[in-house]
């Protein structure tokens, strides 16, 4: 998994030469309804999109591999060392927004899904 900016050609480009190998996804452009003090993640396949916000401030973009309920777990707990995840609203999306919110909502000050 890598987190970067490509240009629209450059894109082209490489899909055109790796037509089956390469997977691009953009999540991370998406930006939450409300980003005063939020997380949002999403979890698409085995990568899980991070995006934190503090006053509207985009304050860290990640995408991670995250197989198994563990590995999101770790993830987390890992996060929570970072930011208080308590005083930060979650904001799940993707496919697999609802067991997300479930999963990891209660760190949270308030958890919805998008």
């Amino acid at each position: 998994v890598a987190v970067m900016p490509v240009a629209g050609e450059v894109l082209q480009q490489i899909e055109a030469k790796y037509p089956a190998n390469i997977r691009f996804t953009s999540p991370l452009l998406h930006r939450p309804a409300e980003s005063g003090k939020c997380v949002w993640m999403a979890r698409w396949g085995k990568v899980l999109y991070i995006k934190i916000y503090r006053e509207g401030v985009l304050l860290l973009a990640e995408a991670i591999e995250a197989e198994t309920d563990d590995d999101l777990r770790y993830f987390v707990e890992r996060l929570n060392g970072t930011f208080p995840l308590a005083e930060f609203e979650l904001r799940a999306a993707g496919e697999e927004a609802g067991k997300l919110r479930k999963r990891i909502g209660k760190i949270f000050a308030r958890a919805i899904c998008e």
